[in-house]
């Protein structure tokens, strides 16, 4: 008979998140945020339309939803209220970009800043 002392400290909690690896859904460990890293407080729709003004070309649904961290039902949803609302293009290929009137006045990625508010209004959701 032996005896065993267990007065070692237990393991940490162990994060894991669902996420899509390709093919399947999959468990996998959380990764911590970057340090320094602030949460996202922009709406959807800034972030999508920033995205799509950071773009060189025209972005598919998942590449947008990529680039603005946002879950698919929203992109989705967001972009077909841009595109009814003639802010954003819809190309045959699938992919979105900004409309004519928007791609001339955005400023290249580098130089954004608070001036975001006024190329891209969003309307006021209590309104």
């Amino acid at each position: 008979m032996t005896v065993e002392h267990r007065a070692a400290r237990g393991l940490d909690d162990i994060e894991i998140e669902l996420g899509e690896d390709g093919e399947e859904p999959s468990f996998r460990l959380r990764q911590p945020p970057p340090a320094g890293a602030a949460p996202q407080t922009e709406p959807p729709e800034r972030r999508i339309l920033n995205a799509l003004a950071e773009a060189n070309t025209p972005l598919s649904q998942r590449q947008i939803r990529e680039r603005a961290a946002t879950r698919n039902k929203t992109v989705g949803a967001v972009l077909q209220g841009l595109v009814r609302e003639g802010r954003i293009r819809h190309d045959a290929e699938g992919r979105y970009s900004l409309a004519a009137s928007q791609s001339e006045n955005a400023a290249p990625a580098a130089n954004a800043s608070g001036s975001d508010i006024a190329r891209f209004p969003v309307p006021d959701a209590h309104a």
